[in-house]
């Protein structure tokens, strides 16, 4: 099976759009009035990832942006499940034409280095860690895996180094897609350590310690890291840093090095493990102005993944106490006075429409759990309190039941959170006001879920599904943000 295919078309330069008065940057997709689009702009020439701006295309089936970039950097546009990717330069027009209808150019781009461009759009990787574990799956020897990748890093660049030679993009083009595409793959080889991690054993007193074991898995981190350095600031440039960034930082840092040490401490609940996140970037992130990003995009995962830690507003006043004039806190700032709000609402009580499912932690099934429903359909959003996305669509929650309850439908929300995160689970159905019954999902129904929903391996959360007779009659709703294209959706699959 081949690693990963990095797709391609013979790409033209369309020359710079017509003059504008002021610089702008088009991101169309013919026939899509109103899309939902989500874009991700650099900053200070960085791409700080997962601050992304949601958005709709107009009329027109466009999303029209000024070109304020001050220095040369990424846009990444996010439509129906695919990355298309910009190197925006100061001063220039771009106008970027999705249309995934046409096989030959499905990317044009009209502007500076179009031909990059175009290469640059098209360029689409799977999910990280489903590509990781199928890897692994099917040949466990790291080096193989290794020289695979290194090879489709050179697949995948080859177009570039051309455009390159030809003058058709420049070194600060080619630097930013060689980081993008090493900082993926880079990725991926993390993920096929994840089992011989596992499988360690790291006290040097126990019959079945190896050091030779724990040295080949100390080079093989050290070959990681050879392909992409995450202390570099220049690797940060671009979107595929964050997966990296997260898994070196959680699985080479905290755990294998901790572990190797002799000081590896289990965290017993998300302000531990977020604290030891914190010191693993002061140990091993020295030089500046990487700590300040990395911390900086800390603070804002714990912001963006909405769990609340008590332990965020103590972190956050120290970071504005080192960098009192970080570009950061701005876009910090208003996440961490929601913290403050959800940290002062723990003590109120439930209200009398959100109730819990009777002795939920025996429920092993889905459909033990929907058949505690006998006579109503069952609409079951999945979640976790580390879902960002998940919580974003409670802001429709309100709507939602409104419909549900006129159709007899119940609103069953179903976290799959583990026993650790209890309290903070309950403060979150409080402080979103979340009406309807609710389960946290026992080990075994959690993984009754996963076999049912999986998608190669990987269970995406939020996912919304409804239940008739016990039946599941719909496995992929639309999100709550869709209102009455949800509730037409739920309308017809009641029918049938």
């Amino acid at each position: 099976m081949k690693w990963i295919a990095c797709l391609f078309v013979a790409a033209c330069s369309y020359g710079v759009a017509a003059a504008q008065s002021k610089p702008a940057i088009v991101f169309k997709v013919p026939d899509a009035p109103g899309g939902a689009v989500t874009v991700t702009k650099p900053l200070d020439g960085k791409v700080f990832i997962d601050f992304p701006a949601a958005d709709t295309l107009n009329a027109h089936g466009e999303l029209v942006l000024p070109n304020t970039q001050k220095k040369a950097g990424p846009y990444t546009f996010h439509y129906k499940g695919k990355i298309y990717r910009l190197f925006v330069k100061p001063g220039k027009n771009y106008k970027v034409t999705v249309d995934p209808g046409q096989v030959q150019r499905p990317v044009i781009v009209e502007g500076a280095d179009a031909a990059g461009q175009e290469a640059l759009g098209l360029l689409q990787f799977d999910n990280f860690q489903g590509r990781g574990m199928r890897l692994y799956k099917q040949d466990t020897v790291f080096e193989h895996n290794r020289d695979k990748a290194l090879r489709e890093i050179d697949s995948c660049l080859q177009p570039f180094r051309q455009l390159l030679a030809k003058k058709a993009i420049d070194q600060v083009f080619y630097t930013y897609t060689e980081q993008m595409v090493r900082n993926y793959y880079a990725s991926v080889l993390t993920t096929t350590l994840m089992a011989p991690v596992r499988a360690l054993v790291f006290h040097k007193d126990s019959a079945r310690f190896d050091a030779s074991k724990l040295r080949a898995v100390e080079n093989h981190w050290q070959d990681v890291l050879a392909i992409s350095d995450p202390r570099n600031m220049a690797t940060a440039a671009n979107d595929t840093y964050f997966n990296y960034w997260y898994v070196i930082n959680n699985w080479y840092y905290v755990y294998f090095l901790e572990q190797s040490r002799g000081t590896y401490k289990v965290s017993k609940n998300d302000d531990d493990a977020q604290q030891a996140w914190y010191n693993a970037i002061d140990a091993h992130v020295k030089q500046e102005p990487m700590r300040e990003f990395q911390v900086a995009s800390l603070l804002q995962l714990m912001v963006l993944e909405k769990r609340y830690e008590t332990i965020i507003p103590g972190l956050y006043a120290a970071f504005v106490k080192r960098y009192p004039k970080s570009v950061y806190i701005p876009l910090l700032e208003p996440g961490i006075e929601d913290v403050k709000v959800f940290l002062a609402t723990h003590n109120t009580d439930f209200s009398p429409d959100q109730q819990f499912v009777e002795q939920y932690a025996a429920i092993n099934t889905v459909d033990d759990l929907v058949a505690r429903f006998k006579g109503k359909a069952v609409f079951m959003d999945l979640w976790a309190t580390w879902c960002g996305p998940c919580k974003e669509e409670f802001a429709y929650s309100p709507d939602l039941k409104a419909m549900l309850d006129k159709n007899n439908i119940a609103m069953l929300y179903v976290s799959i959170d583990r026993d650790a995160v209890d309290a903070q689970w309950k403060n979150m159905i409080k402080f979103y006001k979340l009406k309807g019954y609710h389960v946290r999902a026992s080990k075994k129904l959690n993984e009754d879920i996963f076999r049912l929903f999986n998608k190669k391996e990987i269970l995406a959360i939020p996912r919304y599904v409804l239940f008739k007779d016990g039946k599941m009659v719909l496995a992929e709703a639309k999100e709550p943000r869709s209102k009455e294209a949800l509730y037409q959706q739920l309308l017809e699959a009641l029918k049938s």
